[in-house]
Protein backbone atom coordinates (compact mmCIF):
# COMPACT_ATOMS: atom_id res chain seq x y z
CA UNK A 1 0.00 0.00 0.00
CA UNK A 2 1.65 3.23 -0.67
CA UNK A 3 1.61 6.50 0.97
CA UNK A 4 -1.21 9.68 -0.84
CA UNK A 5 0.51 12.50 -0.23
CA UNK A 6 -1.77 15.42 0.84
CA UNK A 7 -2.58 18.87 -0.64
CA UNK A 8 -0.67 20.46 1.54
CA UNK A 9 2.11 18.09 1.32
CA UNK A 10 2.31 18.39 -2.11
CA UNK A 11 2.39 22.47 -2.02
CA UNK A 12 5.31 22.12 1.22
CA UNK A 13 7.91 19.74 -1.14
CA UNK A 14 7.37 21.43 -4.57
CA UNK A 15 7.69 25.14 -2.78
CA UNK A 16 11.43 23.47 -1.15
CA UNK A 17 12.61 22.21 -4.45
CA UNK A 18 12.01 25.63 -6.15
CA UNK A 19 13.06 27.70 -3.98
CA UNK A 20 16.40 25.63 -3.94
CA UNK A 21 16.61 25.74 -7.70
CA UNK A 22 16.72 29.65 -6.96
CA UNK A 23 12.91 30.50 -7.92
CA UNK A 24 10.64 32.41 -6.28
CA UNK A 25 7.30 30.70 -5.29
CA UNK A 26 4.93 33.05 -3.91
CA UNK A 27 1.63 32.43 -1.82
CA UNK A 28 -0.39 35.36 -2.84
CA UNK A 29 -3.74 35.65 -0.66
CA UNK A 30 -6.17 37.79 -2.73
CA UNK A 31 -9.20 38.87 -0.28
CA UNK A 32 -12.58 38.55 -2.15
CA UNK A 33 -10.78 36.46 -5.30
CA UNK A 34 -11.57 33.34 -4.32
CA UNK A 35 -9.56 30.25 -6.93
CA UNK A 36 -6.18 32.19 -7.55
CA UNK A 37 -3.90 29.44 -8.17
CA UNK A 38 -2.24 28.19 -5.08
CA UNK A 39 1.84 29.71 -6.08
CA UNK A 40 2.61 32.24 -8.65
CA UNK A 41 6.46 31.75 -9.67
CA UNK A 42 9.38 34.01 -11.15
CA UNK A 43 12.05 31.90 -12.66
CA UNK A 44 15.41 33.50 -13.95
CA UNK A 45 15.03 35.71 -16.88
CA UNK A 46 11.76 36.48 -15.56
CA UNK A 47 9.35 33.80 -16.96
CA UNK A 48 6.29 33.70 -14.39
CA UNK A 49 3.64 31.42 -14.32
CA UNK A 50 0.80 29.93 -12.12
CA UNK A 51 0.68 26.73 -10.47
CA UNK A 52 -2.28 24.99 -8.55
CA UNK A 53 -1.52 21.96 -6.99
CA UNK A 54 -3.97 18.92 -5.92
CA UNK A 55 -3.91 15.98 -3.94
CA UNK A 56 -3.65 12.78 -6.60
CA UNK A 57 -7.32 12.69 -7.94
CA UNK A 58 -8.35 16.19 -6.73
CA UNK A 59 -10.71 18.24 -8.44
CA UNK A 60 -10.72 22.17 -9.20
CA UNK A 61 -13.75 23.70 -8.01
CA UNK A 62 -15.59 26.42 -9.96
CA UNK A 63 -13.91 29.47 -8.76
CA UNK A 64 -10.31 27.63 -9.31
CA UNK A 65 -11.36 26.70 -13.25
CA UNK A 66 -12.74 30.07 -13.86
CA UNK A 67 -9.90 32.03 -12.19
CA UNK A 68 -7.32 29.92 -14.48
CA UNK A 69 -9.43 30.72 -17.63
CA UNK A 70 -9.34 34.27 -16.74
CA UNK A 71 -5.31 34.15 -16.44
CA UNK A 72 -5.20 31.97 -19.64
CA UNK A 73 -7.32 34.46 -21.50
CA UNK A 74 -4.71 37.35 -20.76
CA UNK A 75 -1.63 35.35 -21.84
CA UNK A 76 -0.32 33.57 -18.50
CA UNK A 77 0.70 30.17 -18.03
CA UNK A 78 -1.20 28.35 -15.57
CA UNK A 79 -0.69 24.84 -14.65
CA UNK A 80 -2.46 22.23 -12.69
CA UNK A 81 -0.43 19.11 -10.94
CA UNK A 82 -1.79 16.37 -8.79
CA UNK A 83 1.23 15.14 -7.69
CA UNK A 84 5.02 16.12 -7.15
CA UNK A 85 6.94 14.49 -9.83
CA UNK A 86 4.77 17.00 -12.34
CA UNK A 87 4.55 19.93 -10.36
CA UNK A 88 8.54 19.19 -10.46
CA UNK A 89 8.69 18.38 -14.11
CA UNK A 90 6.79 21.73 -14.71
CA UNK A 91 9.24 24.10 -12.87
CA UNK A 92 11.96 21.99 -14.46
CA UNK A 93 10.50 22.70 -18.04
CA UNK A 94 9.84 26.39 -17.13
CA UNK A 95 13.39 26.97 -16.19
CA UNK A 96 14.68 25.50 -19.56
CA UNK A 97 12.82 27.62 -21.05
CA UNK A 98 10.07 25.25 -22.67
CA UNK A 99 7.26 27.24 -22.13
CA UNK A 100 3.80 25.58 -22.88
CA UNK A 101 5.73 22.20 -22.87
CA UNK A 102 3.49 19.47 -22.65
CA UNK A 103 6.53 16.98 -22.33
CA UNK A 104 6.76 14.58 -19.49
CA UNK A 105 3.09 14.82 -18.30
CA UNK A 106 2.88 18.21 -17.50
CA UNK A 107 -0.20 19.52 -16.40
CA UNK A 108 -1.29 22.45 -19.18
CA UNK A 109 -4.74 24.27 -18.32
CA UNK A 110 -5.93 25.45 -21.47
CA UNK A 111 -9.29 26.73 -23.12
CA UNK A 112 -11.35 25.69 -20.00
CA UNK A 113 -10.24 21.78 -19.79
CA UNK A 114 -7.32 20.47 -18.07
CA UNK A 115 -5.38 18.47 -20.99
CA UNK A 116 -2.64 15.95 -19.69
CA UNK A 117 -0.42 14.34 -21.88
CA UNK A 118 -0.88 10.44 -22.04
CA UNK A 119 1.76 8.22 -20.52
Amino acid sequence: MSYEYSEEEIETHFTIHAERLGCSCLKLILKGKRGFPDRTMICRGGFTFFIELKKPGGKLSRQQEERLDSLTEQGSECYVCDNFEDAARTLNAAREGHRGSREGGLCLWGTGRLRRKAR
